[in-house]
């Protein structure tokens, strides 16, 4: 699932093109040549609304992963009892 929900759409779609047992979605990343966070932050330098939008939709992402971290551990505490 993407990190940002704006995004989920372009993957999806790419996912489905792929072939069967495929899971790689760019070849561009694949290899550790590629500096992602170097990346990001001229995106964001030439962009600077980019950089809110960033940050609000890693926070979304962050708080979704514990709420359903919490939702884990509470099953599982729930089956021990």
């Amino acid at each position: 699932m993407p990190l940002f929900a704006e995004l989920r759409g372009v993957v999806y779609e790419a996912w489905a093109a792929a072939p069967n047992g495929d899971y790689v979605f760019s070849e561009r990343f694949r290899n550790g040549d590629v500096n992602l966070r170097t990346q990001l932050e001229r995106i964001i330098e030439d962009n600077p609304a980019a950089e809110q939008r960033a940050l609000a939709a890693a926070e979304n992402a962050a708080k979704a992963l514990w709420t359903a971290l919490d939702g884990i551990e509470a099953a599982r505490m729930s089956r021990a009892a």
